[in-house]
């Protein structure tokens, strides 16, 4: 990944040096891995002009290919509505993998605010940030954002099945090449959700990885929203799905996880036109994927790294479980 990132970061400063020479990565310190792919926070150094010069830049790897002209676009559109998304400086994208350079913004993750809270309206202030953000976000018309994303004159129900169909159509392929064991408990969470697919949906432009990580605050203002290359238009419960699970990764104590969760999610509704009823949906959908992607990475190891992975395993697998048993109870619960 380094000689990767140093030849990304040269080809993409380039346009503003063209005579740079000499980048050097000082130094890449990962700033939080709750969303789908962590960010990384990297210090470069490069020759041009005969001055030394330094910059500090984001830099997220991402699985599969992007397209970097759409990605710039939806980007300079985002920041013209009002979003604060990072400008992108460079893509080095293949069939497998898609290396992301971002210019940096002041603050640091929500994650990292939310773990040094010592108070607990801090928790609670911080939460209706998250809400609004998301919701200004929720707001655009998408439709003139990013009309390439779906089909304007489709009725959002007819989009959403669609999406539906083939979400578990992937999901039902995937579980199949995995041991039994593994295989007959994403069988039941499949099962669950066929029997739960959306019935009435609205659409709206998501964020696609949306999480405390993801959200980056300077004096309690969002100051950048990294993770939007992933953005779709679709139901907005799948920007909250993984709330649950990612509000009890934080660190914080029960009662705390579930003062942020509940505020955030009571915030998101007053201030957004969407409702949430498609919640339990999208968030067994979204852990069941997130299964496959931890039992996948445990296969593709060798034996011994694999016997480490198995509890990993085992952990999303209760998780997607206690998620299925207490849907009744969503959006209320911090896991």
């Amino acid at each position: 990944m380094l000689a990767r990132l140093t030849e990304l970061a040269a080809d993409s400063l380039r346009l503003d040096y063209p005579d740079i020479e000499r980048v050097r990565i000082l130094d890449l310190e990962e700033m939080g891995k709750r969303g789908s792919a962590p960010l990384w926070s990297v210090r470069l150094t490069w020759l041009a002009g005969r001055v030394q010069h330094l910059g500090t830049y984001v830099v997220r790897a991402i699985p599969g290919p992007v397209d970097p002209a759409r990605l710039s676009e939806l980007g300079h559109r985002l920041s013209q509505a009002g979003i604060p998304v990072p400008a992108l400086v460079g893509v080095s994208a293949d069939q497998t993998e898609s290396l992301l350079l971002f210019e940096s913004t002041p603050g640091q993750p929500a994650a990292s605010v939310l773990e040094q809270a010592q108070m607990r309206w801090q928790v609670s202030a911080l939460a209706v940030t998250l809400a609004s953000a998301l919701t200004r976000l929720h707001r655009l018309d998408w439709t003139g954002i990013a009309p390439w994303l779906a089909d304007p004159g489709t009725p959002p129900e007819e989009t959403i099945d669609e999406q539906v169909d083939d979400l578990l159509d992937r999901l039902t392929t995937r579980a199949a090449r995995l041991p039994t064991t593994w295989r007959q408990a994403l069988d039941r969470a499949l099962a669950w959700l066929d029997l739960r697919r959306p019935v009435a949906a609205s659409l709206c432009l998501c964020h696609g990885d949306f999480s405390p990580d993801t959200v980056f605050l300077d004096q309690d203002e969002v100051s950048g929203l990294y993770g939007w290359e992933r953005m779709h238009v679709s139901d907005p419960a799948t920007d909250l799905a993984l709330l649950p699970y990612q509000t009890r990764q934080l660190g914080l104590s029960p009662d705390d996880a579930d003062l942020f969760l509940q505020t955030l999610l009571a915030s998101y509704l007053q201030l957004s036109p969407h409702s949430l009823q498609n919640l339990p949906f999208y968030l067994v959908a979204r852990l069941t994927a997130r299964t496959l992607d931890a039992a996948e990475g445990a296969l593709a190891w060798r034996s011994s790294a694999t016997l480490d992975a198995v509890p990993q395993v085992t952990e999303h697998l209760t998780a997607l479980q206690r998620a299925m048993e207490l849907a009744h109870l969503a959006p209320w619960r911090a896991g």
